[in-house]
């Protein structure tokens, strides 16, 4: 059986905080007797400065294992764990300051910086034993009969090829406070996750296998923590999530869920969260278009493609779609101009140049899209596949998309950037929710039907992961884990 690794364990993070908090606290109280000034005319115990070094040793760890802000406890351990990167300096400056013979400035800085981390220890120790539930508490009217349901997990257990993944056996999630368990109704595949599983992926990158993929994840609730109001067993919720979202079960943040309409297909409804979204932000949030603008999409017959089509039509822009030429009756089919990039310059297209142009593919280092504007036009790229297609390590692909940035000193008022979701919802994150709601709202309505090529079951992720390096798709395969293997 293997854990779930995308998130820290909340009985770890317990254990660490209720062994850090007595620690803390032992520390400063030993301290106290020497802070006494006639007893530091001799030279401070070497313990006192070592003492300093090794808590700084100890926080610098904690903070580094357990600094991902998902759940109460991992925010607590986080903390704990900077009170003693914090702890470690003061007493390394106290200790060095009374060998110099400044005890005065020495003994106040002690004294009160101390005296505040003993208040936290106290703090973190109270909290790591009381107030926050014990492991595994829930509404036990909620939880599933014992042997009614088990959870299956697609992980990555190393960086590289499709082989990679494996589906295994995982525990149960349990939800923590402000937390809901789902259970997952379908997790699309995005060649998004393929850069995950080879390491070309900026915001994964400091990961290390195993952890579980999954970009995003529509659910049905099957669990409520503490603490969530807003949400009961048997609602429908989708989210982003990254990692960790291709399993049977899973637990979800309440604050950052979106309800689902009940009536939407839940394979259709996945494919919203990264792709549609990215191509509403595209045309909404970042580039925000116009009536009548010229816009330019390149792999319009891609995911985010074909939804800048269809979004971009909604808005009353000109779309041109550029795409290999077996896709040109798609690209118009969904109220796109068809640029067959193989045959023609996409460059010289139209005259003037495009108002926007949307690049996944980067092919060139973005230049000829940048060439592809008129003055005051705006690059936005999203992606670099050409990049991955060839091989390049994430520092050339780095490189590439700093020296956009540069583009923007140059005369003619053109103007680049690099659009993320993710950055994009750290700043916003009202208009994440906002935004999927609309989405939602219109594939309810029947205004947008995203393409599904295919529902795959656990077994054929592997090979859905090659399907979409392979490239040709024209829509979205997506997980269903409640479909039994091939």
């Amino acid at each position: 059986m293997h854990r779930a690794p995308d998130s820290v364990d909340d009985h770890e993070s317990r254990r660490i905080a209720g062994l850090l908090g007595p620690t803390t606290i032992a520390i400063i109280l030993s301290e106290f007797p020497l802070i006494q000034p006639h007893l530091y005319d001799a030279q401070i115990p070497p313990v006192v400065y070592l003492s300093g070094v090794l808590m700084f040793v100890a926080g610098l760890a904690i903070v580094r294992a357990h600094n991902r802000w998902r759940t109460d406890w991992t925010v607590l351990v986080t903390l704990s764990g900077w009170f003693a990167l914090a702890l470690g300096v003061v007493r390394m400056f106290a200790a060095s300051g009374y060998q110099q013979e400044t005890a005065a400035l020495g003994t106040v800085t002690f004294i009160a910086t101390e005296s505040a981390l003993l208040v936290c220890g106290v703090v973190i120790t109270v909290n790591a034993y009381v107030g926050r539930g014990r492991p595994g508490d829930v509404n036990q009217s909620q939880a599933p009969a014992p042997g009614s349901a088990r959870n299956r997990i697609v992980q990555v257990s190393r960086f590289g090829d499709a082989d990679a993944l494996e589906v295994v056996a995982a525990p149960m999630p349990t939800p923590g406070r402000g937390e809901v368990r789902v259970h997952v109704l379908a997790s699309s595949l995005h060649y998004t996750d393929v850069l995950i599983r080879r390491h070309l992926y900026p915001q994964t990158a400091r990961r290390r296998p195993p952890f579980v993929m999954g970009y995003d994840v529509v659910g049905e609730i099957d669990q409520v923590g503490p603490r969530v109001r807003g949400f009961k067993v048997g609602d429908r919720v989708a989210d982003m999530t990254v990692i960790g979202s291709n399993a049977t079960y899973r637990t979800l943040r309440a604050g950052q869920l979106t309800r689902v309409p009940p009536d939407v297909d839940a394979a259709e409804a996945a494919t919203l969260i990264l792709s549609w979204m990215t191509a509403y932000q595209l045309l909404h949030r970042a580039a925000r278009v116009q009536p009548g603008q010229r816009v330019l999409v390149h792999g319009a017959a891609g995911a985010v493609g074909q939804a800048l089509l269809v979004l971009g039509r909604r808005a009353g822009v000109e779309v041109w779609g550029a795409s290999r030429g077996e896709h040109t009756a798609l690209v118009r089919e969904l109220g796109g101009i068809p640029i067959d990039y193989q045959r023609e310059d996409f460059t010289r297209v139209v005259p003037g140049g495009f108002d926007v142009v949307f690049d996944g593919i980067g092919e060139d280092g973005y230049r000829r899209s940048f060439a592809a504007l008129r003055p005051g036009g705006l690059l936005l790229a999203i992606g670099f596949s050409a990049s991955v297609q060839a091989k390049q390590g994430m520092s050339a692909i780095l490189m590439s998309i700093a020296r956009m940035y540069l583009w923007r000193l140059l005369p003619g008022g053109k103007r680049a950037r690099f659009y993320s979701i993710n950055a994009m919802r750290v700043r916003h994150p009202g208009w994440f929710q906002e935004d999927l709601a609309t989405l939602l709202d219109l594939l309810a309505a029947h205004a947008i039907r995203p393409r599904i090529a295919e529902r795959i079951s656990f077994d054929e992720v592997a090979d859905a992961h090659r399907r979409i390096e392979a490239g040709g798709l024209e829509g979205k395969l997506v997980l269903c884990p409640d479909l039994p293997s091939s």
